[in-house]
């Protein structure tokens, strides 16, 4: 029994506290626009399809790139070596 005295003022006390603050939302213009958020996913998903495209083409240039690379680095180490091996 000793514990419904702390148990109702508690949560008349937080009943209170949900409800100034979901009046404290709706005055800040919380729910004025619930469709925004929405379609502004939906665009940016568009758009990050078209960069994703531009990403694959940039990325195959690079590979195309750092396949090269390894046989110039080879071919620099192993001429390094040749000429350690003279000295």
């Amino acid at each position: 029994m000793s514990s419904l005295y702390f148990m109702i003022p508690l949560g008349l006390l937080l009943s209170a506290l949900a409800i100034w603050l979901f009046f404290w939302a709706l005055k800040g213009g919380q729910y004025e626009d619930l469709d925004s958020p929405a379609w502004g996913i939906i665009m940016d998903r568009e758009q990050t399809l078209e960069e994703q495209e531009a990403e694959v083409s940039d990325s195959q240039k690079n590979e195309d790139t750092l396949a090269k690379e390894p046989k110039a680095a080879t071919q620099t180490t192993q001429s390094l070596d040749q000429s350690h091996n003279n000295d």
